[in-house]
């Protein structure tokens, strides 16, 4: 009987080291996280971290292009220290290259999305040290978050059409994740839901139809292949804002201009930060230039279209650099 009460003592030994903090977290200072460890909490605004109190915690939310919205997550550890419980014999180091947070949308108690975060999401002091943090949804300020782009990857995946037209109650459960290869996740160690409220925009008919393409477009124009009903569809879908932000929408086919419709103010006239698109447009150049015989191959040197001497900053190094350097982003230097 001693031997097993022994064994019995070892073994919950080994597990409470092996729980045992790996990183020293951030210390649990407030009333307002002593109160709500544990939990997603939805305020309106970005305020300091300390700044929040239980009256600033939303309820309920419009969903518009006017409304932000913030999720405040309040941990009881910080995120390294549950990675280290899922996966003990990594160091803290290890354990930011293969973990992360995991999130879990739920709509009406229906899970719509789940996504293991990017392990460099949250960054590796955060991970460490934050036990209460502090990221955007929805945000007027169009701030630059990967929780912007999570929420804009959950509309993508069924959101929008699950929180579309009058009140639906959003959940939102975080999990601590490890892939290494095989993947752990561990229990909720935050949740928290609201209540969004949209509105169904009623678009009159006449705003549906096809816009009239100008007759000095410039363009021959094909109008007899509309299909009114599939048109009617879009536009609907952009003036409901079911998909937002689109400002323009130009369906060209065998050289003639079928659609042209522009939304949100644009016109033919407005210039756009195309950002990444343009890689797409170079790397589709690129392929008709080479069947064209313009070019040779993407496997050829800077050097041989430029002599480089003639530039300031000039390296050896930037002439052995390749179209498909250029083409994959891997040319190993920035312009100047």
């Amino acid at each position: 009987m001693k031997q097993v009460l022994l064994l019995l003592c070892l073994l919950f030994s080994l597990k409470i080291f092996s729980q045992q903090n790996i990183v020293e977290p951030d210390p649990i200072e407030t009333q307002v996280h002593k109160d709500n460890i544990g939990r997603i909490a939805f305020v309106s605004f970005a305020g300091p971290l300390g700044s929040y109190k239980e009256a600033d915690f939303l309820m309920n939310s419009e969903m518009n292009n006017s409304s932000s919205l913030y999720i405040q997550t309040f941990l009881h550890n910080s995120l390294t220290n549950y990675l280290h419980i899922l996966t003990p014999s990594l160091s803290a180091d290890e354990l930011d290259k293969v973990g992360n947070f995991q999130f879990a949308f739920y709509v009406d108690d229906i899970l719509i999305y789940k996504e293991n975060l990017n392990q460099g999401a949250f960054g590796l002091e955060k991970k460490n040290k934050a036990t209460v943090f502090r990221v955007p949804l929805m945000t007027v300020k169009n701030e630059d978050s990967w929780g912007r782009f999570l929420w804009n990857r959950f509309m993508m995946k069924g959101g929008d059409e699950a929180l579309g037209g009058g009140d639906h109650i959003l959940k939102i459960e975080i999990r601590p994740y490890v892939s290494n290869p095989d993947e752990k996740t561990g229990d909720v160690i935050a949740s928290g839901q609201i209540t969004l409220r949209s509105k169904v925009k009623e678009i009159p008919e006449q705003k549906l139809l096809p816009t009239p393409i100008d007759k000095n477009s410039g363009w021959e124009t094909d109008i007899r292949s509309w299909n009114i009903e599939k048109i009617k569809e879009l536009k609907g879908a952009i003036l409901r804002e079911n998909l937002k932000k689109i400002t323009s929408i130009v369906v060209i086919r065998d050289g003639k201009l079928l659609l042209e419709e522009y939304f949100n103010g644009a016109n033919r006239k407005t210039l756009h930060d195309t950002r990444s698109v343009t890689k797409t447009i170079t790397s589709a150049l690129t392929g008709i230039a080479i069947e064209e015989k313009h070019l040779g191959s993407v496997n050829q040197f800077l050097h041989e279209f430029y002599d480089l001497h003639q530039y300031e900053n000039f390296s050896a190094q930037k002439g052995e650099v390749t179209l498909r350097n250029f083409l994959t982003m891997s040319s190993g230097f920035t312009p100047g």
